[in-house]
């Protein structure tokens, strides 16, 4: 390969390299997830059965707050 053709091709390599990072992120964003869930195993299911101590150092079982929301923050 000569010297002009090389840096031709020197020139030319970081635009091909970024058109083809720029095609793979467009087709990873633009593809349906195919996971056939949000991302987590519980949900549409029931929480399982719990026990957690509250702020003041009571036992709260989650099945005492049934119909209630509940936000657990670890």
């Amino acid at each position: 390969m000569s010297g002009r053709a090389l840096a031709n091709w020197c020139r030319w390599l970081p635009q091909v390299v970024a058109a083809v990072l720029v095609t793979v992120l467009i087709a990873a964003l633009l593809r349906p997830d195919r996971s056939g869930g949000v991302g987590n195993p519980l949900v549409d299911k029931p929480a399982p059965a719990f026990a957690l101590r509250s702020l003041d150092g009571v036992e709260v079982e989650l099945a005492s707050l049934k119909g209630r929301p509940v936000v657990v923050k670890s």
